[in-house]
């Protein structure tokens, strides 16, 4: 019923709504095993134990399958706003955005399934909500809770529908704008919020630096640490991203691409190797909507973005390499094929866990 649900292809928004997932009792097998964790930890330290430690509790949720429990469904069903957004005219959206849209067959998405898939996305957002509130009271229930610092973050958010778009395959701001919250009782300001841009791979200087350990070897990250505790710490607004693929995975188009955005103060710069780039101010316009890169009064500001995405990042560099990593991965699934090695550090993903309800 669910199958490829979980990748971006247009069955994942036609079978949205009430049901169940195996994603979704992932989760509730991984939130299980941290609150073991923590209870065996609380007895160790009752024991009296003293060591720190560091628990990465790795939630699936939200994410597609847009499937959500039957009482979170109802919770949100004719309560969930329309896209603000809707595509953009033909003759000006980029011909990356129109090619995704049509590789994945979203280039017409009915009303009726965006509201499914975006009323079940909010019922997911609210149990993954359950889901650290046990552990955030398993903390407090544990006296662990004093000391410690708790992050929480995600990989990539979901365009759920804006500017006919899906998922996160793209630059803009709902699927790259991550949240990141930061909280630990006596070292950090309470109910604060940051403008800064920072970037996720910032966390792991930010941990470190916290424990007052050795700075990472080779690290290209910051510590975030002092701008968290102090909002006028100086501090460069200015990141990049990257998304490359080789064309072998089905989720992906089959014709290989190398993006790279910049996001330096207000401004945001995405460079596709082989089509024109798109520029945006998202101070004056954060919904993304007016495309700069073409305007001849903003010419100094993308040529000089253009110019810091292509230093020390080559595209044909980059060929080369995933030419080299595609011989690699088919190598390696010719010998998996032949040896079927034993596969026993994945949970095992069951075809009859995932359904939807009765419409």
């Amino acid at each position: 019923m669910l199958d490829r649900t979980n990748e971006p292809f247009r069955v994942s928004v036609e079978r949205a709504g009430a049901g169940q997932s195996a994603c979704q009792l992932k989760d509730r097998d991984v939130t299980a095993s941290a609150l073991d964790y923590l209870e065996e930890l609380a007895s160790r330290r009752k024991q009296g134990e003293t060591r720190p430690f560091a628990m990465t509790v790795g939630l699936m949720l939200p994410h597609q399958p847009y499937v959500a429990r039957e009482k979170d469904f109802a919770r949100y069903a004719g309560k969930v706003d329309t896209p603000t957004f809707g595509p953009a005219d033909p003759a000006r959206e980029h011909p990356y955005v129109r090619n995704w849209r049509e590789f994945t067959g979203t280039d017409q998405v009915m009303l009726e399934e965006t509201a499914r898939a975006r009323t079940a996305y909010y019922g997911l957002v609210t149990e993954v909500d359950e889901y650290i509130g046990q552990i955030l009271n398993a903390l407090e229930k544990h006296g662990l809770h004093e000391n410690t610092l708790i992050i929480y973050t995600s990989d990539h958010g979901d365009q759920l529908g804006e500017r006919g778009f899906w998922w996160k395959q793209a630059f803009y701001e709902e699927s790259i704008g991550i949240p990141l919250i930061m909280s630990h009782p006596t070292l950090l300001p309470q109910g604060e919020h940051r403008e800064h841009v920072v970037n996720l791979i910032d966390l792991a200087s930010t941990m470190t630096s916290v424990a007052e350990a050795a700075p990472l070897p080779f690290a290209q990250s910051r510590s975030l640490w002092s701008v968290a505790r102090d909002g006028s710490t100086p501090w460069l607004d200015e990141t990049f991203a990257e998304y490359c693929t080789d064309g072998m995975s089905r989720w992906a188009l089959p014709e290989p691409v190398r993006q790279r955005m910049v996001r330096s103060g207000p401004w945001k710069l995405t460079y596709y190797d082989g089509e024109r780039p798109q520029l945006f101010n998202l101070d004056f316009d954060p919904g993304e909507q007016d495309d700069l890169a073409e305007n001849s009064s903003y010419a100094d500001i993308r040529d000089q973005l253009v110019a810091k995405v292509l230093t020390a990042w080559s595209p044909s560099e980059i060929v080369d390499q995933m030419a080299h990593r595609r011989v690699e991965k088919e190598y390696l699934g010719a010998w998996a094929r032949v040896t079927d090695p034993a596969d026993s550090y994945r949970w095992n993903f069951k075809m009859e866990d995932n359904w939807l309800s009765p419409a």
